[in-house]
């Protein structure tokens, strides 16, 4: 028997008790291959080169950003495990299973609020279960999951049923106030997230019209305290600026953007509803950066023009009844509403845009299959053991294609260049689909397939200045200088201030023989990206060619700072300091390198030469020995380093045979005069190993 104060608390079930351990479990299970997934998109721009995360305290930086929440879940992954992709995507997975269980008590709570049916009340736990794994395993989620960056959809996501759940909680608890704070503090939570959650203060109204059958006049007296504090969070993101960018000239979002106006906007998104709608029932294919062009034909507007307002007419009869239909027809265009409605974005369509959407649609069929499963079993009298045993066959028809897909899906993050060759197949117009893929295949050194693509991604955007930048680079590792430069030269055309476009003309003109024009464009990329590393590595380089040895020094350890996984720095900085005198401080210099780098051979070479300069020729050895275990004996550099450290220790045998395998070695590679002098050098180790001894003075 249950009290006024607590109607809406559940009948204990020992059977239902597990079934958020089960919900848990099964998400975990579809999601756990998704942890080794690489660092892809925006979340290069975000994550990999975002200093603002590399410092957790003070966090005055991470709060003025227009996520803050977001950006602080950043720094506190950064501390943690620094860039290892791993512990990024463990904190996806945990926001992603939370939401799913809040979703669980939202639904179970809802059904159970009085004017529910007594059978539907009986099935709350099974219903609200069915759901909430529908939505966690559901490959439509991947892109909010999966997807590093798109935290910020879940997160806003998780607060936005947080903020239902504690509604429900606070319409029949004697603790109302306390469950009022619990909405508005998530509600604030969520805005620090995503701009979306401006939406949840209607949602929430709209659901107290829904399911508390009040007249509107009544339900405001009651309950106004709750819409004030919801609405006063609007101010959050006002003042974070997110709400300005509608107005601002601004390239990616807002009524100025100056891709498409906002009608143009607005037809074009009639089709992606529709689109999104089909994915939530097929989800297949799916397509990380569709690049959806706008509508210009009648056939994209009219078919999705007439379903959609089908669909919002159902919306309304439903609201008219105040039934689910209409409270989930509503919620799910309310909550597209910001990113799918007049407001032109740069990318039109994106599926992470679903993740909360999709609740309602997935809320809304399980009602539906429910309610004709229900009326089935009365007219045709199943046993309660058949009805479960459909219900159950249901269920796992429905769930395991989901799953295999979802997991199938999360494959694709595992390798950059599998995920763009994806997205280039199902958007075969999209230039940054073959800019990316070409970047991933650049990566691996597959340079004439990574040049294909983008001279592919030129043929579709000629003027895609990132395409023509990473194309010189290609011609650069080529060796074609001038090609290179012609490419680097159109990109600046293109953007005057492209600050990698500027760091790789300045290599190219250090190939050239142009230092002077290097440390210029050197110059133009920190004016444009002070956090570049490989800039201040370079410029530093070239300032010690100038013999400016101490501003060379600053340079290096500012690179370090910056990317102090950059290994191209320690080794120049060491290399400086060892040309300067300061032996000890290179030495210690190359160990805080092998802590980023454990085995790499250079470091472990250039430990060898500092230890032979400060005459410790026994660690110098040890150095040699362990760059040539991490090469397997096959760098003639290498090699020829151990040989030299072997003959400080008077172990000339071994020297002499390691020398005469560094020659070989550089034979093979097509290096002839390095192979003769190393064969000189193995026999001046032999003629000194074979000449008699000295005879001692009378």
């Amino acid at each position: 028997m249950h009290t006024a104060n607590d109607s809406t608390e559940p009948p204990t079930d020992n059977r239902t008790r597990w079934l958020p351990a089960i919900l848990i479990v099964i998400a975990v299970a579809t999601y756990a291959n998704s942890l080794p997934g690489q660092f892809v998109l925006d979340d290069g721009k975000l994550i990999v080169a975002n200093q603002q995360i590399r410092q957790l305290w003070p966090a005055t930086d991470l709060l003025r950003d227009s996520r803050p929440l977001v950006a602080i879940s950043l720094a506190i992954n950064y501390a943690i495990g620094g860039l290892a992709p791993e512990g990024y995507h463990l904190f996806n997975l945990a926001i992603h299973v939370l939401a799913g269980l809040a979703l669980y008590g939202v639904i179970r709570r809802t059904v159970l609020l009085p004017g529910q049916p007594a059978r539907a009340q009986r099935a709350a736990p099974w219903l609200a279960a069915t759901a909430a794994l529908l939505f966690l395993i559901h490959p439509l989620t991947t892109q909010a999951v999966t997807y590093i960056i798109q935290r910020a959809e879940s997160m806003m996501g998780l607060f936005y049923l947080l903020t239902l759940y504690a509604v429900v909680r606070s319409i029949d608890s004697k603790r109302t106030a306390m469950w009022y704070a619990a909405a508005a503090a998530s509600c604030a939570l969520g805005m620090a997230s995503k701009t979306v959650m401006v939406t949840a203060p209607a949602v929430i109204l709209l659901y107290d019209y829904t399911f508390l059958h009040m007249p509107v006049p009544a339900l405001l007296r009651r309950r106004w305290p709750l819409y004030a504090a919801l609405a006063a969070c609007w101010s959050i993101p006002w003042h974070l600026g997110t709400a300005r960018l509608l107005t601002l000239d601004n390239a990616s979002t807002g009524f100025a953007m100056p891709l498409y106006t906002w009608s143009e906007y607005a037809l074009t998104q009639l089709e992606v509803i529709t689109h999104y709608l089909r994915l939530s029932l097929w989800p297949h294919p799916l397509c990380i950066d569709y690049a959806w062009r706008p509508a210009t034909s009648n056939i994209q507007i009219i078919g999705p023009n007439i379903l959609i307002a089908a669909l919002v007419a159902a919306t309304f009869w439903g609201l008219i009844k105040r039934s689910w239909i209409g409270f989930l027809g509503a919620a799910f265009f309310i909550i597209l509403s910001p990113t799918s409605s007049i407001v032109p974005i740069a990318d039109i369509a994106v599926e992470h845009r679903m993740y909360l959407p999709l609740a309602a649609v997935i809320v809304l069929a399980c009602i539906a299959a429910w309610a004709m499963l229900d009326r089935a079993a009365a007219r045709l009298h199943w046993p309660p053991i058949i009805r479960a045993a459909i219900t159950a066959a249901l269920i796992l028809a429905t769930t395991l294609p989901l799953a295999l897909t979802t997991i199938n899906r999360n494959f694709d993050y595992w390798d950059p260049a599998r995920l763009w060759q994806q997205t280039a197949t199902v958007a075969p117009l999209n230039a940054r689909a073959y800019h990316n893929l070409g970047a991933a295949l650049d990566r691996r050194g597959q340079l004439d397939q990574a040049m294909a693509c983008y001279e592919r991604a030129l043929s579709i955007a000629p003027g895609y200045t990132d395409a023509h930048n990473n194309l010189g680079g290609i011609w650069l590792n080529h060796g074609r200088i001038d090609k290179a430069i012609e490419q680097f030269h159109t990109a600046l055309t293109l953007n005057p201030d492209h600050p990698e476009a500027h760091y790789n003309l300045s290599k190219a003109l250090m190939a050239k023989g142009d230092p002077a024009a290097a440390e210029h464009h050197l110059a133009r990329t920190l004016d444009l990206q002070p956090h570049h590393a490989k800039a201040h590595n370079n410029l530093g380089l070239l300032l010690l060619s100038k013999g400016k040895t101490d501003t060379a020094l600053t340079s290096f350890r500012r690179a370090i700072k910056l990317e102090p996984t950059l290994i191209d720095a320690y080794l120049n900085l060491a290399s400086a300091l060892l040309e300067s005198g300061q032996t000890a401080d290179a030495i210690a210099t190359l160990h805080d390198g092998l802590t980023h780098q454990r085995d790499d051979p250079r470091l472990l070479n250039k430990l060898s030469f500092a230890h032979a300069a400060q005459g410790d020729f026994t660690n110098a050895v040890r150095f040699a020995e362990a760059a040539n275990r991490a090469t397997n004996m096959a760098h003639p550099m290498y090699l020829k380093t151990l040989a030299a450290a072997y003959a400080q220790v008077g172990r000339l045998d071994d020297a002499i045979q390691t020398a005469h395998r560094a020659a070989d070695r550089a034979q093979s590679a097509g290096q002839p005069q390095w192979a003769h002098d190393l064969n000189q050098f193995a026999e001046r180790l032999a003629a000194k190993r074979d000449k008699p001894p000295r005879k001692p003075t009378p």
